[in-house]
């Protein structure tokens, strides 16, 4: 399910100026995620009895985990809501046209919920695993163009992205891999 509103404003006293603003809410069932969080996984097994999280565990018979099955997965669901700001501003200046314009974005919420069981974590803002999304993005640019050839100048912003957590059962850098970390262990 998808909805969005939008208002977009193009003052008479100011010609060439736009600005808008929208609003955003998208939840998605079944979502096919990316590296999903084994610490979840094992929580959702443990605390909510979870039978798909409890599915990826194996075990020794003494009942301590030998892996835990961290491959994509279709996720419950997943929901995000935001909003989007556009200032634009287009005139004629010399014997060319001067275009400006200025684009952001607010991820409000972005809530995983990756099983049916289990809570829904909210990872606006989060580097959770192989995703990373800031709460705020933006783009801005300046071009002039004059007949046949144009300049012009942009620039991106991303904001700040905090550290997923890390988990209780596995070490710091289980997920780094690099050309010099051995990540064969012998058991």
């Amino acid at each position: 399910d998808s909805m969005s509103a939008g208002l977009t404003l193009t003052p008479a006293g100011v010609p060439g100026l736009s600005l808008s603003v929208d609003w955003f809410r998208t939840e998605l069932d079944d979502v096919i995620t990316l590296d999903p969080d084994t610490q979840l996984i094992l929580e959702s097994c443990a605390d909510f009895g979870a039978a798909e999280a409890c599915r990826r565990v194996r075990r020794y018979a003494d009942g301590s985990i030998e892996q835990v099955d961290a491959r994509h997965m279709n996720a419950a669901r997943l929901a995000s809501e935001g909003y989007d700001f556009d200032v634009g501003y287009s005139t004629n200046l010399g014997p060319g046209t001067l275009d400006a314009r200025l684009m952001a974005t607010y991820l409000a919420r972005r809530e995983l919920q990756s099983f049916a069981e289990s809570d829904r974590t909210d990872t606006a803002g989060l580097r959770h695993f192989q995703e990373a999304f800031s709460s705020w993005r933006g783009l801005g640019y300046v071009a002039y163009s004059q007949e046949a050839w144009s300049a012009s100048w942009q620039v991106q912003y991303v904001g700040e992205i905090e550290e997923c957590q890390e988990s209780d059962f596995l070490p710091a850098d289980a997920f780094f891999v690099g050309p010099d970390k051995d990540v064969t262990r012998e058991t």
